[in-house]
């Protein structure tokens, strides 16, 4: 890993690890996730396509 090539963001940072190698680590992630009605809307209908595609499989020998 090119520490250089991943500057420290909001996301994480790069650090040594004790063992001596780079590692991103990223910050915690937030407890609560604001989604829009639409967004919930298509998690929804991809839930239930892949529902479909589990069903469908259980066909194939």
């Amino acid at each position: 890993m090119q520490p250089d090539a991943y500057p420290s963001t909001e996301r994480g940072t790069v650090r040594r690890t004790p063992e001596g190698y780079w590692a991103f680590i990223p910050t915690d992630a937030p407890r609560r996730i604001s989604l829009s009605d639409e967004v919930i809307k298509l998690l929804d209908e991809a839930t239930g396509a892949v529902h479909r595609l589990g069903g469908v499989g259980r066909l194939i020998p």
